[in-house]
């Protein structure tokens, strides 16, 4: 009998806890502390007025990366990109070597690119990057590459400092001006009034002693032959004290200005290009000391940089943008801007483009 209402007395103990652990009814800590007025804030509204604005000029010195092209815009309209560029050697005070006579001037400056299938030889197809307005054969600049004869510096001194010096998207008159209008890159017309962005892989064959013939491909870029008799006055036949220290150099060779325009009635493209890793190569024959025959010339290279061989860093450059604005644009951030009761539409461009003003909470 004990044993029987003890175990009656556990099953009923039991059945309570199980009961209240299955109370859904849970309290909040600190429910009733905030209330329901939510700290007393109500909604507003605020009228906003939003106008568009011109951007004037800006600077465009010393950038890593610049455009070079024409880019037609139905909205903005057409927008031509120019560059210059200081020049600097290799390495200073070289030896050229007696009696040099050129063999070519190659500029080469490689694209943003990336590979989109690779064949079973090995070959690579590429697609460009950073291009606008299309690209292929069927997108054709007229380009002109010139002896830049503007002085580029890097600073200047006003009111007893030395200040820095930049340089804006609207000096483009300023150095076509005062340019040697002699064309460098006089090649084939495919680097020059034909000119296109050539996304195709560039493959070279070369023969070696042994007749054995040796392929090298490489990613797309621009080549452009330039002129030897150009480089054989400016480089092989300059006074030794030209070629002796960067400053000298860059006074004497003051760079190059790469200029574009339509090409006939082909369609036009805009292509962003990485300077910095544009290089001349200069190759020779000279006799050296290392010839002991008379009539003997070793092949020889000179190399000029589009960047300081000195500091490592950026060579003076500019770019210049000149802007030919579709009429409901140009009138859009212009005339028509209204300032008073916002603009209907607003329209955003960057670099030597527009921008749109809002104010807000009502400010005059």
């Amino acid at each position: 009998m004990y044993n029987t209402s003890f175990i009656k007395k556990i099953l009923l103990a039991l059945i309570v806890v199980f009961l209240y652990s299955c109370d859904k009814d849970f309290n909040a800590i600190g429910d009733g502390l905030i209330g329901e007025d939510h700290f007393g804030l109500e909604p507003e509204e605020y009228n906003v007025l939003a106008f568009n604005q011109e951007i004037t000029p800006i600077q465009s010195n010393n950038m890593a990366v610049n455009a070079l092209g024409i880019f037609d815009n139905p909205l903005f309209g057409t927008t031509t990109a120019n560059f210059v560029t200081q020049l600097a050697l290799l390495s200073y005070a070289p030896t050229i070597g007696e009696s040099p006579v050129i063999e070519s001037a190659v500029l080469t400056i490689p694209y943003f690119n990336h590979v989109t299938a690779t064949g079973t030889d090995g070959a690579n197809t590429y697609a460009l990057d950073s291009i606008y307005g299309g690209q292929g054969k069927d997108f054709k600049l007229k380009l002109s590459v010139y002896e830049s004869g503007y002085q580029m510096r890097n600073s200047y001194f006003g009111g007893g400092s030395q200040l820095p010096q930049f340089y804006y998207t609207d000096q483009n008159t300023d150095f076509f001006s005062v340019a040697n209008k002699t064309l460098l890159n006089n090649g084939p017309v495919q680097e020059n009034v034909e000119f296109f962005f050539d996304p195709a892989e560039i493959v070279t064959k070369t023969v070696g002693t042994d007749n054995k013939e040796t392929i090298t491909r490489s990613a797309p870029q621009m080549v452009l032959n330039l002129s030897k008799e150009f480089f054989q006055e400016k480089i092989l036949n300059a006074p030794a004290s030209k070629l002796s220290s960067e400053d000298i150099f860059q006074e004497y060779f003051r760079g190059l200005y790469f200029m574009v325009e339509k090409s006939g009635t082909a369609n036009s493209n805009m292509a962003m290009l990485d300077f910095t890793k544009g290089v001349i190569t200069i190759k020779y024959k000279a006799k050296t000391a290392a010839t002991t025959d008379g009539d003997t010339t070793e092949d020889k290279q000179i190399l000029l940089n589009f960047k300081s061989s000195v500091t490592g860093g950026l060579a003076s450059t500019a770019s210049f943008l000149q802007d030919v604005k579709a009429p409901a644009y140009e009138a859009a951030v212009t005339t028509n801007v209204n300032k008073t009761e916002g603009d209907q539409k607003l329209y955003l461009k960057g670099g030597q483009g527009s921008l749109a003003v809002l104010k807000l909470f009502d400010q005059t």
